[in-house]
């Protein structure tokens, strides 16, 4: 549940799947799958942008972003997944960070994501998941940092837009 009160989860549907929903405004919303039997929904920020995961068509678990209306598996709009796949996303913040669990070289382990500003025309992005491993993580760099902020800035300006 956000602080505005909306709501999101998972809903046996008429087929006898579940389905994460959205709840906002007294309307339920289904969200969709990502081609497979099922979602669920776990998480949600300000923004109305919803985490999960979902099965593809092959029946595997794969995290989502929902935003808008669609849904995104995180496995094909994040940039340097090498030896990673992002089975199941549990929150987002309201600065866009997703956290998870996911499978890297074979281990199963937690994950963040790091909203970042990608080129006109605008897309999704996100960086790399992070290493559990503080030793493989490293430093973030001045640069980093103002490219986050100019993200967060960004994804501000655009909310503040929509809810004009």
């Amino acid at each position: 549940i956000n602080e505005s009160g909306s709501v999101v989860g998972a809903s046996n549907t008429l087929r006898g799947t579940m389905e994460g929903f959205l709840y906002q405004s007294g309307e339920v919303r289904s969200l969709g799958t990502l081609g497979g039997n099922g979602s669920y929904a776990y998480g949600i920020n300000e923004r109305n942008h919803v985490v999960g995961y979902s099965y593809d068509q092959q029946g595997r678990s794969r995290a989502f972003v929902w935003l808008d209306g669609i849904m995104y598996d995180l496995n094909a709009i994040v940039d340097g997944l090498d030896g990673w796949t992002l089975d199941a996303a549990y929150g987002v913040n309201d600065s866009g960070q997703i956290v998870g669990r996911g499978t890297y070289q074979g281990v199963t382990t937690a994950f963040r994501l790091d909203p970042v500003l990608r080129p006109a025309p605008v897309s999704l992005g996100f960086s790399q998941p992070l290493v559990s491993d503080p030793a493989a993580v490293p430093e973030p760099g001045t640069s980093v940092l103002l490219l986050l902020g100019t993200v967060l800035l960004w994804l501000w300006r655009i909310d503040r837009r929509t809810q004009s």
